[in-house]
């Protein structure tokens, strides 16, 4: 009995160092914990926002569409019916 109590004290100091090792490596691997904001700005993406270009390509595409339609949907051609009017009373 005495060294199954045994082994699992071991085991849960191990696991309690293996826990405490992550999150240590952790922190360091984001650079919050050694505050090395060289870190924390390389893990940023680079790029570069250019919102001209969206709000371009957004309102062409919305003028696009108002003036030419959907075009997936085809137009039904529909023949035009002369009116009968009395002359004087439109």
């Amino acid at each position: 009995m005495d060294t199954v109590q045994a082994q699992r004290k071991d085991k849960s100091g191990a696991q309690e160092t293996g826990v405490k090792r992550n999150i240590i490596n952790g922190f360091d691997a984001t650079g919050i914990c050694s505050i090395n904001p060289d870190k924390v700005l390389n893990k940023i993406p680079n790029f570069s926002y250019n919102p001209e270009q969206e709000i371009n390509d957004s309102l062409s595409e919305l003028l696009r569409k108002k003036r030419f339609g959907c075009n997936n949907v085809e137009r039904v051609r529909r023949k035009r019916q002369r009116l009968n009017v009395i002359p004087g009373k439109a």
